[in-house]
Formats: C-alpha cells, structure tokens, sequence
C-alpha cells in the first residue's frame, strides 16, 4: 500500500502497524488485538514501557508498541477474544485455528456444505419471524448470496410452507414469566485481563436461551455431551438463564431426479416436501406439540458442567498465547476427514490458498461463532 493509502486508513481510524494496520481506534481504545500480541497479565510479553514516552516492541524487526502508550490500551486493545467456534477450533486442530483466526482465512459463501447454507438460511428465517420481518426478499438474496441450486431451494421452500402450516408459531414471553429479550444477542465474558469469552445466542429471554439448529440427524444436538462447549458457554454468561430450548429441525431427505421423480420439476419437490413434512411434524420438528404451537428440548443449567467449562477456557487461553510464542499449529491428522472433511484441507495438501475457495478477512473485529453445523 502506498503512503497516500496510508493516509487515507489514518483517517478512517485505522491503527498503523509494521506494513499493515491491527484495528480501528474508537474512543481511545483498540478493538482489534495486533497479530503478534500475545498476553501475560494483561500485557503483551513483548511490550517495552518507556515510562510515560512512547512504548517499544521487543521483537526483531518492529520498534514502536503498535497498542497504544498507557496499559489500559494494552489490556483492553490487546485482550484476547475467545469463543465457542474458536475454543473448538483450536482443540480440534491447531492448523485450523491458525488459517481461521490468525490468517483470517474463510470459506466463501458459495462454496460452503449445502448442510451449513440450509441452516444459515433456516436461522434467518426463524430470526425473520420474531423480529416481524418480511422474509421472501431476504431468502432469495440468501439464494443467490450462497449460490444454492435449485432442488436445495425447492426443500428450503417446502420445509418453510410446512412450518406455517403445522402452525409453530413465535412466542415472546413464557409461563413463569421469562421475556424475550432479541435474537443474535450478543454477550461477553470478561474472566480476567487476558482474554475475554464472546458470542451470540440465537435467541435470548429473560430466564432462558434458545437455540435453533437444522440437520439431518438432529438427535446429535440431543445429547449433552455435544452440546457442552456451546451451550454450557451460553450459561456462563448470564447466572439468569435457567434453561435452554434446542430446537433442532430435520433436513428433508426426500429425493428427487431419479426413478419416478427422475422428472421431477423444482415446484412439484417443494410440494412434495412440504406434504411429508405436515404429515410427521414431530419427525422433522422433534418434541413438536400441537397444542403448545412449539418444538425443541429442554435442558437445565445444572446438567453442564460449568466451573470445568470456564476453567478450559483459562487454560485453552494459556495453550493459545504459547502457541502463538513457539508457532506451534501442527496438524492433527485425524481430524482432517473426521467427523467430515475439513474446509481447510485444500491448503494443507497443496500449501495454496486458492482464490476460487477462499478469501482473507481484511478487517477482523472480533471472533465470533460463524454458525456452521456439527451435524450435517
């Protein structure tokens, strides 16, 4: 970049680094942590305070402290962000955590599972409905953000109508009184200076959370154990939730394009769809009640294990701040297919990042869950 575009970042709030820029500076403070920060008690272990001057940077190669002068910036602008997406990341395999959140790597959209685009759809459609939102514009800019064919339309389309007709309906305040408080809410769990635990929960209440997911085994989110990590972190966020709902919804299995469907249009698959829906709604919405309006299941605070949870997380923190130090992101092999084939594989086997399937965050605010499913 030349100095002019330099300038210009400048100007937008951008702080400057060596050859490229950490964040944006609001209010004083920097709200992206430097890629070679790596924390010690709420400061960076390189950081070289000059008493009151400005500070210096003790790696090879750097020479001013690129996260501000006083130690507030330093504890606030370069505390790490940790979530359930990234804990997992990292536990799963180091590689991956590191093209994720160091490189800023992703998959773009249209080469994403058509399992993850037909649960980012559903998402935003329950989502549409409790914030009173008209949805069919959005669905097809979600189609063609996506890049999702036809057939996959036509199942979103009839799983959509089946929902309305077998009348799951939005609610917005509960028996004992919980109230709904939005969806994609966003929360923070400042453990200590060093890093800080953030996410969004699909849907919050004042007693309760919600989660909202589609697969087609959905009786995998129905087991404690592989809801731990997400759910469990939810709780620690709030000692006011005293349950989550998991509402996991069937992806459609029926086929089509061969046998008798072999000419089967898009219109009639939706239909057919939508028939085999209505005529089992408890087998695509589990623990559906026609009386309630409502499906999902129900799970207590006191089922997850939360002081063992919190305490992964400060130690995950710690592994995460060494790994950074040594460089240490080795592969771990049997992950690369296991429980599917890793979206990352490409890069390991050939060392490209290809264009066609990738593309580099430019901007990395915070580390967020991306919504990609479990089970598919």
């Amino acid at each position: 970049m030349d100095t002019n575009g330099f300038r210009v970042l400048k100007k937008l709030g951008y702080v400057q680094g060596v050859n490229h820029y950490i964040g944006r500076l609001q209010n004083g403070i920097i709200t992206v942590s430097c890629n070679f920060f790596y924390p010690r008690n709420g400061k960076c272990t390189h950081l070289i305070e000059m008493g009151g001057k400005s500070n210096l940077c003790s790696m090879a190669g750097h020479f001013l402290c690129t996260l501000g002068e006083n130690e507030e910036t330093q504890m606030r602008g370069g505390a790490m962000h940790l979530s359930h997406s990234s804990r997992i990341d990292f536990c799963k395999c180091r590689r991956l955590y590191y093209y994720r959140k160091i490189e800023g790597i992703t998959v773009r959209p249209t080469m994403l599972s058509p399992a993850i685009k037909m649960g980012i759809i559903w998402d935003r459609y329950i989502e549409s409905r409790y914030l009173g939102l008209p949805f069919k514009d959005k669905f097809w800019e979600l189609v063609d953000e996506y890049a999702i064919e036809d057939m996959e339309v036509a199942k979103m389309h009839g799983m959509i109508q089946a929902y309305r007709t077998i009348g799951i309906e939005p609610y917005f305040e509960t028996k004992d009184g919980g109230m709904f408080r939005g969806c994609q809410h966003k929360f923070s769990i400042e453990e200590n200076k060093d890093f800080t635990v953030i996410g969004f929960l699909d849907r919050a209440y004042s007693d309760h959370i919600v989660e909202v997911k589609m697969s087609g085994r959905p009786d995998f989110y129905f087991q404690v154990h592989n809801i731990t990590s997400q759910v469990g972190t939810y709780f620690l966020s709030n000692p006011d939730y005293k349950y989550v709902v998991i509402e996991a919804a069937r992806t459609p299995g029926l086929r089509t394009g061969a046998g008798k469907y072999s000419d089967e249009d898009s219109d009639s698959y939706s239909k057919r769809v939508a028939d085999d829906i209505i005529s089992k709604p408890s087998y695509y919405f589990p623990g559906y009640s026609s009386k309630t309006g409502r499906h999902g299941k129900c799970y207590w605070r006191n089922e997850f294990p939360l002081d063992e949870l919190m305490d992964d997380y400060i130690k995950i923190n710690k592994d995460i701040v060494r790994a950074k130090e040594e460089d240490a992101w080795w592969k771990n092999y049997m992950s690369c297919y296991s429980p599917f084939v890793c979206n990352y594989l490409p890069i390991c086997s050939t060392g490209v990042v290809s264009e066609s399937i990738y593309e580099i965050k430019k901007e990395v605010v915070e580390d967020e869950d991306d919504g990609s499913l479990e089970a598919d």
